[in-house]
């Protein structure tokens, strides 16, 4: 009796002190609330004239970017306790300035903040960027690398109430309508008409740090809807898993994306030498195949999800069942080898069909 009471209050020992371990590690890593900058080091044998070193920041021994959560082009991803900065943008980032000789540092920062900071220098790149003629009095422009495509997203109960396939519908039916619309605070849209009424005091714009903030305010109903970059807005409705609830309406608005580099801190010399490293990396199959990476799963899902998908796959679930019945009759198969192969037909058919369109539209 005396050995089992021993072995009990051993175990509760055991117990109280893993506890106690548990509550410092949580104590300490809650009081550590502060973001620190993702860092990379250049690995490559590059190297900064030192001419250019005198035209840029002689104290700065890396370059400073910045980040909000902006999937896929750049995110915070947690594979275990370990928070990692991802995303085609981020990825793009390290293998220019790799390429270009210089380490890295990107902090968290809201998208409006980055841009006062690129004016004073206080940051030197910036990805993701259209073009406007305000940022080239305080940037040099280094691409484009991608496109963009701009959308409205709406609570998908309101669909019909915004049939709009340009931005000329659009924003003939806001202003009817008197929406209120949510936008990113400093960011610029495909469409110069659609920046202009952003722009005016006058209209219902709320502005937010995220597009996540955005879609939150929609769904608590104090905005009608919210601009956002087509993939940006597909990624978030479907890894939230509110599909149901919240639909794209498509606006058609198109235009290329550009690293922003800081006036104040590099040189136009060092801004072409960068521009040429980004212009060469487009072309290559390490470039395509982290677009594909990125951007073609949001794209595969975007398909499933259409009504014409829907249809096509309940069209061809009647034709290859027929074609299944039809070999079975002349191979004189049994019903159950007939359904077999019906299915098998479908399977092979619809996944080759999804894979092709997927494609189409990602190289729109």
């Amino acid at each position: 009796m005396n050995i089992i009471s021993c072995k009990i209050r051993s175990l509760l020992k055991l117990l109280a002190l893993l506890f106690a371990i548990t509550i410092s590690y949580t104590y300490a890593s809650s009081t550590n609330t502060k973001e620190a900058p993702y860092k990379w080091a250049n690995k490559s044998e590059a190297k900064i004239t030192s001419a250019e070193k005198t035209n840029e920041n002689p104290e700065r021994t890396e370059l400073i970017g910045g980040w909000y959560n902006w999937a896929p082009y750049q995110y915070e991803k947690v594979p275990g306790n370990e928070k990692t900065l991802e995303g085609l943008d981020v990825d793009i980032s390290k293998i220019i300035f790799d390429e270009f000789g210089k380490s890295i540092s990107v902090p968290p920062v809201s998208w409006k903040q980055h841009q006062l900071d690129l004016k004073d220098g206080t940051r030197d790149f910036a990805m993701g960027a259209f073009y406007t003629d305000a940022r080239s009095k305080y940037s040099h422009y280094v691409g484009p690398y991608r496109n963009e495509e701009n959308s409205f997203f709406v609570l998908r109960e309101n669909v019909s109430k915004n049939p709009y396939n340009s931005a000329k519908s659009f924003l003939k039916g806001i202003k009817e309508s008197g929406a209120v619309i949510g936008v990113i605070d400093g960011y610029s849209y495909a469409d110069d008409d659609i920046n202009a009424y952003v722009k005016d005091p006058h209209n219902k714009i709320t502005f937010s740090k995220t597009d996540e903030d955005n879609l939150i305010l929609l769904r608590a109903r104090k905005i009608d809807g919210f601009l956002a970059d087509r993939i940006v807005g597909a990624n978030l409705i479907y890894t939230k898993k509110i599909t149901k609830d919240v639909s794209e309406v498509f606006l058609n608005v198109k235009k290329p994306i550009y690293m922003l580099l800081s006036q104040k801190s590099i040189n136009k010399k060092s801004a072409d030498k960068i521009d040429t490293i980004t212009k060469k990396l487009i072309q290559t199959l390490e470039f395509k195949n982290k677009v594909l990476n990125y951007i073609y799963p949001v794209v595969m899902l975007q398909t499933i999800d259409t009504d014409w998908f829907k249809l096509l796959q309940v069209i061809g679930t009647i034709a290859f069942s027929i074609s299944g019945f039809l070999m079975a009759y002349l191979y004189n198969t049994s019903i159950i080898g007939a359904v077999l192969l019906a299915m098998l037909l479908f399977s092979v058919v619809s996944q080759f069909g999804l894979l092709m369109t997927s494609f189409i539209l990602l190289y729109l």
